[in-house]
């Protein structure tokens, strides 16, 4: 039985403890001005050098507001998972968490997820009602709501890979290396890094049939009004379709990695 008192109590302790690093959070959001704005420079002289007003049907103007919202939307689904499972691992106290009554993989995702909407909040949000503002979006309630959804999926779906690659450190100890690998990939095949549109038709089109599109490309084209309705949804079920089949394997491969846990005394 899921122990929901107990898992709200590390999602409201994360908060609680985050909120310590206030500067942190500060040089995050000048730095989420900062990034777009280099990128914005790197492609504003492509557009001019090569004298195209479009690159993939996207305007220097449309790649800026795709530069801008893509950093709030990173920040909103990106996760800790694995430098918290990984922590517990190195401290020892992953032991003494799975003798607990409650799930120790709810409780990673829950601490993850403190972290997160404090991002949300305390970054996300202020740097998006900017953008939203400075590029005059014109949103629509059903625009902001596939939105929401989106990011909802997108934060799933990363969650659970992460956590895969956090079981791993239970052997190997440290798994930094494949967590920045992990984080690379999901940049680029997100459309963090570059606009999926900037891809060639056929790349493009094999990458928006990968959840990682519901990470960061999907949401920021919905808020520019670049995607329909029927796309968006399709995205969503794929990336729902994916993200079930991976927490089904990661179900599996935690009992599996939990019974060899108890095996070896912890």
């Amino acid at each position: 039985m899921v122990n929901l008192s107990g898992n709200f109590a590390l999602f409201k302790a994360t908060i609680k403890s985050q909120m310590a690093y206030k500067t942190d959070y500060a040089i995050s959001l000048v730095f989420g001005i900062i990034r777009p704005l280099i990128l914005l420079a790197v492609w504003g002289t492509i557009y001019i050098g090569t004298g195209l007003s479009t690159i993939g049907g996207l305007t220097l103007a449309s790649t800026a507001a795709y530069f801008f919202l893509a950093i709030p939307v990173t920040m909103s689904t990106n996760e800790d998972v694995v430098e918290i499972m990984q922590g517990d691992i190195q401290q020892g106290a992953i032991a003494s968490s799975l003798v607990k009554p409650m799930s120790y993989p709810l409780g990673v995702i829950c601490r993850s997820l403190g972290g997160v909407s404090l991002n949300v909040v305390l970054l996300a949000l202020p740097l998006m009602l900017l953008s939203i503002a400075v590029f005059h979006l014109a949103l629509t309630p059903s625009m902001v709501l596939l939105f929401v959804v989106e990011l909802i999926i997108g934060s799933a779906f990363l969650h659970i890979v992460n956590f895969i690659i956090a079981t791993l450190s239970i052997q190997l100890t440290n798994v930094y290396g494949m967590m920045i690998t992990m984080w690379d990939i999901t940049t680029l095949l997100s459309g963090a890094t570059i606009p999926l549109n900037f891809f060639p038709a056929a790349v493009q089109h094999v990458l928006l049939l990968l959840p990682f599109s519901m990470v960061c490309y999907m949401p920021v084209m919905t808020l520019l009004g670049m995607v329909s309705e029927a796309q968006v949804l399709s995205g969503i079920a794929i990336t729902l379709a994916g993200t079930a089949l991976l927490a089904v394997a990661a179900y599996f491969w935690w009992r599996h990695v939990a019974k060899m846990m108890g095996s070896a005394g912890g």
